[in-house]
């Protein structure tokens, strides 16, 4: 725009503290750092109509030959200011005539070259006898505003909120000797305090104390006046809600001044409603109810769980209080050694036997489960085959249909007959075991990455498609683990793995069943869809 004037001011904390001394806005977002702090603000924000007030009475203090009345003013307040901040106001006259005046108005953050707001004003000419008696008064407001505190959904249309106030100019009177430079240019000249726009102020009151209080952010604005608000008697501002844009958490005000019963002028607002921020959690709350990891009861089968990796899973969850189903194929004996050990150590735990390559045997032993102990709230699918090296020369199909048989197959049944328990009672915890094979391959295991790589595809699908039922689906990927999967490999290999390792060792079975048991607990409630890479620092990085 054009400037033909030119204003600068330093929003002084004083200045800002008068201004709501003045005003009776003394709202949180403005004068509380700790409630500001926890907005989207970080810190306290100025009043919206603070720099406006002061570069329209600043340009009022320019027309020595005349006297002017606020007929009009419109505001939209696109960026908050802060106490410190200089602020740069120019100001543009529209159109004029001998009675009347209308004005365009920018107010601009320089350091940053922000517009904080932008506007127009139109004001009509008066006779001095216009202005009433300067009634002594410390602020507008005839007693103070208590703030609310309400939220959008808190708000109804047709609700309404009123301000009593004396438009006296004493009451701003403070806030203007705060700035030495102002009485310096209008030494030997009383700048008139147009009523009216000693009104407008208590707008920034009735929406930022009391509708919808403190939330309230000031976004747009907008006054007509038909008459002048006297300076020695009581006038009224209500607000009353128009509109409630939900969605957007923004409320539409109607404004309505009156004196004496008499309207003299009207206008509306629009109000961004923030939110409540939620409180930090109390350690009684945290004794109370987040200390315990959810798995006391919990059902929980672990596929493969004769050996390695299964096995310490298995102890670690029934340690932890779940009722644990040690599945096995071959090795009974391991099995039972392991149930025993658990029950021994005062754990629940039962064998069971199931071919995972064969449907009917998994859907058998899931109605086993379901008869012995209840249906599954965990499953930990870590059954894989053989892990024997097999060139791609010699593959068939049908070493890949063994493989994902094993690996993808079977998770996808013990699944589909776990999940529907899950979704009933709205829990449900689902742990893949995969490999830091598919990563990094070793030569001659390509039918075991490729059904391993499909487990991944799987756990990231399921996770998506259970989100809602709060079942949480996750995969981990051991770095080299001593289990008896590296039986196939000479013991030179296995000592240079070790070797090489950032403490020259591999991970235990149980280092892996930790970051299990803790995905099975409730301490991983809002984690899913997620690859748990244990690699200790070294590659790969996923």
């Amino acid at each position: 725009m054009n400037s033909e004037a030119k204003w600068t001011i330093t929003v002084r904390a004083d200045f800002v503290d008068a201004f709501a001394r003045a005003t009776g806005d003394r709202s949180s977002l403005h004068m509380d750092p700790g409630f500001a702090r926890r907005t989207r603000f970080r810190q306290p924000i100025i009043h919206g109509l603070l720099p406006v007030w002061w570069l329209l009475y600043r340009w009022m203090g320019q027309q020595r030959h005349a006297r002017f009345r606020l007929s009009r003013i419109a505001c939209q307040f696109i960026e908050p200011a802060y106490a410190g901040d200089l602020l740069v106001a120019d100001i543009e006259t529209k159109e004029q005539a001998a009675a009347s005046v209308s004005l365009a108005f920018v107010v601009k953050r320089p350091a940053d070259d922000t517009v904080i707001t932008t506007g127009e004003a139109a004001f009509v000419r008066i006779e001095p006898e216009a202005h009433g008696a300067n009634t002594p008064a410390l602020s507008l407001l005839t007693g103070p505003a208590k703030e609310n505190s309400l939220l959008i959904a808190d708000l109804k249309v047709g609700q309404t909120e009123e301000l009593v106030f004396v438009a006296a100019p004493a009451a701003i009177a403070a806030l203007i000797a705060l700035h030495p430079e102002v009485a310096e240019s209008e030494r030997g000249h009383s700048v008139p305090q147009d009523t009216n726009l000693l009104a407008t102020l208590v707008a920034s009151a009735v929406i930022g104390m009391r509708l919808p209080g403190r939330h309230a952010i000031f976004t747009d604005f907008e006054a007509d006046f038909s008459g002048m608000a006297p300076s020695d008697r009581e006038s009224r501002l209500s607000a009353r809600v128009e509109k409630i844009y939900m969605a957007g958490s923004r409320v539409q005000l109607r404004l309505v001044w009156t004196s004496a019963g008499t309207e003299f002028g009207q206008g509306k607002a629009m109000s961004l409603v923030g939110s409540e921020w939620p409180t930090g959690i109390t350690c009684a709350e945290l004794k109370g109810s987040h200390m315990r990891s959810g798995l006391a009861g919990r059902v929980a089968l672990v596929t493969g769980a004769s050996r390695g990796i299964g096995e310490a899973t298995a102890k670690l969850l029934a340690m932890h209080g779940a009722k644990v189903i040690v599945h096995y194929h071959l090795g009974e004996a391991d099995a039972q050694a392991i149930a025993k050990d658990v029950r021994v150590n005062g754990g629940s735990a039962v064998a069971l036997k199931a071919d995972l390559r064969d449907e009917v045997a998994i859907r058998a032993l899931f109605d086993r489960i379901r008869a012995t102990t209840g249906p599954v709230d965990i499953l930990v699918n870590n059954a894989v085959g053989r892990f024997t090296p097999k060139p791609l020369v010699e593959l068939k199909t049908s070493d890949y249909l063994e493989e994902l048989r094993i690996s993808l197959f079977a998770p996808h049944l013990c699944c589909q007959l776990a999940v529907p328990h899950m979704r009933k009672q709205r829990w449900g915890k689902i742990v893949n075991i995969g490999t830091v094979a598919t990563e990094a391959p070793p030569p001659s295991q390509t039918a075991y990455v490729a059904a391993k790589s499909s487990l991944l595809g799987f756990t990231r699908s399921l996770a998506a498609e259970l989100a809602g039922d709060n079942i949480h689906v996750n995969m981990v990927v051991p770095g080299m683990t001593l289990t008896s999967l590296l039986a196939p490999l000479p013991r030179a290999i296995v000592d240079r793995m070790a070797s090489e390792s950032v403490d020259g060792s591999l991970l235990r079975p149980v280092d892996v069943a930790m970051v299990v048991a803790f995905l099975a607990s409730d301490y991983a409630s809002c984690i899913s869809g997620q690859r748990f890479v244990l690699n200790r620092g070294e590659s790969p990085y996923l």
